[in-house]
């Protein structure tokens, strides 16, 4: 089981997949991967801690860089190809994209999951570079098996903008836990 996100920081996605990995540890072998490790490694400290493989994808970085991301995508594909995953779980974005991207390229037989943790063309952006997200999320959404969204909105723009069917969009709402001896 891979999960996979652009920053190897410690966030909200990154929590995210940090605490799915920890509860599914004794049932499956997992690998973290992740990029922009240069300037914070949290993500990979906390997993390397807790006895979970990690992959650092080195030129995967948040910003739009078609070097950059042509490099990833090269990357990603050799690590698909070296690696039997039966489930690919991407998580934001340019990870979402090049993650789908990567796993046809490779042939891989996984499954490929994306999180979305919001729509990024939803955000105030100019319009080439909302038209530039979208086109890509529309593109790999064909290259995905399943796409989680966190709420009832999400799911019916993705509807609308033709991001999956009502068999591939699932939302599941980000929960908070809370310690037992918060309230006494």
């Amino acid at each position: 089981l891979l999960y996979m996100v652009t920053q190897a920081e410690f966030g909200g996605a990154q929590r995210y997949i940090f605490d799915l990995a920890m509860r599914l540890t004794d049932d499956f072998e997992i690998t973290i991967a992740a990029g922009e490790t240069e300037r914070n490694r949290e993500l990979f400290d906390r997993a390397q801690k807790a006895g979970i493989r990690t992959q650092e994808i080195r030129p995967l970085r948040r910003a739009i860089s078609p070097v950059h991301d042509a490099l990833a995508l090269m990357e990603l594909v050799r690590f698909f190809r070296t690696e039997a995953f039966d489930l690919i779980h991407t998580n934001s974005t340019k990870a979402g994209v090049l993650g789908a991207v990567g796993a046809r390229l490779a042939g891989t037989n996984a499954k490929v999951i994306y999180t979305a943790h919001g729509w990024v063309f939803l955000e105030p952006l100019s319009l080439l570079r909302r038209f530039l997200y979208l086109s890509m999320e529309k593109i790999t959404a064909r290259f995905r098996d399943a796409t989680i969204v966190l709420s009832n909105f999400e799911r019916n723009v993705a509807l609308r903008e033709k991001l999956g069917t009502t068999e591939t969009l699932h939302v599941i709402p980000h929960g908070i836990e809370i310690p037992t001896n918060y309230f006494f």
